[in-house]
């Protein structure tokens, strides 16, 4: 009796191991309060195909580098239900560097200020390059960066793998998508935030 209950939870232990990742869900609950747009709960979102969840810090280079390709990204897949929401994670002059970056690259999405960290800790944000894709349902489905042409201290010449277009494309196809979870080189989000940020390379 002993051996089959051991054999039983061996077997239990390894098919959890060796189980995909599943998609998440942590911020239905929340609702948010762009500069650019109403309020709204993020339960509202389950009337789009996809939700891309962008963070930006103006001081940043990564963020920098990656906000006229964050444009082209939102222009484009915005006609096809897909919402995009950008959060500024910046705590020095917040108000005055999140309305900046907005009107130079005229972001057109809902750009909210997380002012108090609500969303950062909801997602637990490392960087200010990760990037969230969220399904109709709301579950995370990706977390990275946009692809994988800048680093910090050496970039690529073009992007190898554009990952935030490929998973688009899956969920618009309506194909399965399990949890991808990248590396995002950006400038490290700390609780709470120091004037001077720790990079990340």
């Amino acid at each position: 009796m002993k051996l089959s209950f051991f054999l039983f939870v061996l077997l239990f232990a390894n098919f959890c191991y060796h189980s995909p990742k599943q998609p998440t869900n942590t911020i239905e609950h929340l609702s948010l309060s762009p500069i650019n747009a109403p309020s709204f709960p993020l339960s509202n979102l389950r009337d789009f195909k996809a939700t891309v969840i962008v963070m930006r810090e103006r001081d940043c280079p990564i963020s920098e580098k990656y906000g006229p390709r964050l444009a082209l990204l939102e222009k484009h897949y915005s006609k096809k239900n897909i919402k995009f929401i950008f959060i500024y994670v910046g705590q020095v002059r917040s108000d005055e560097n999140a309305k900046k970056d907005l009107k130079k690259f005229k972001f057109k999405s809902p750009y909210v200020i997380d002012k108090n960290q609500k969303i950062v800790q909801a997602l637990k944000v490392r960087t200010t390059g990760d990037i969230f894709i969220l399904n109709s349902k709301l579950q995370t489905v990706y977390r990275g960066p946009v692809d994988d042409q800048f680093h910090l201290l050496k970039s690529a010449v073009k992007a190898k793998n554009h990952y935030v277009k490929d998973i688009l494309e899956q969920l618009l196809s309506n194909k399965k998508v399990t949890l991808k979870e990248l590396p995002a080189p950006g400038c490290i989000i700390s609780k709470p935030l120091k004037k001077k940020s720790i990079l990340r390379m």
